[in-house]
């Protein structure tokens, strides 16, 4: 969605809305968006070492 349409949204809208824009100063930054999903086998033989210091949370898929 550009500026222009995110603009004519109501308050409430805006909320649920996902900006898109690639216009110079008006440009959306998604850089904090920082989400990786790594797929493990299930022997765990698929593994990533990170630095403690590197990781700010684990998110761990429900088992049922």
């Amino acid at each position: 969605m550009c500026s222009d349409q995110y603009e004519a949204l109501s308050d409430e809208q805006k909320r649920w809305a996902t900006r898109l824009d690639t216009t110079a100063g008006a440009r959306s930054d998604w850089l904090h968006e920082r989400e990786w999903r790594i797929p493990v086998s299930e022997d765990h033989e698929s593994v990533l070492t990170l630095p403690r210091e590197a990781v700010a949370a684990i998110l761990v898929e429900t088992p049922w």
